[in-house]
């Protein structure tokens, strides 16, 4: 796989990498400390009701946003 320009691949990794720091650090809050990851207080978007992230962490936990 390979993000060149004229390339015939659709997906480009550094686009799905900046989505995914969207919604996990910007809408879920999640900030990675010394102590930790830490979840920090953040708004969702008007029309979302909740945002639940899974297996975060060495012990997998999970955040909810509401």
């Amino acid at each position: 796989m390979a993000e060149t320009a004229g390339g015939t691949n659709p997906y480009f990794a550094t686009g799905a990498g900046g989505m995914l720091l969207a919604v996990l650090n910007g809408f879920g809050g999640l900030d990675i400390t010394d102590a930790g990851i830490v979840q920090l207080k953040t708004h969702l978007p008007k029309k979302w009701q909740s945002l639940t992230i899974k297996g975060i962490g060495m012990d997998k936990k999970t955040v909810q946003v509401n």
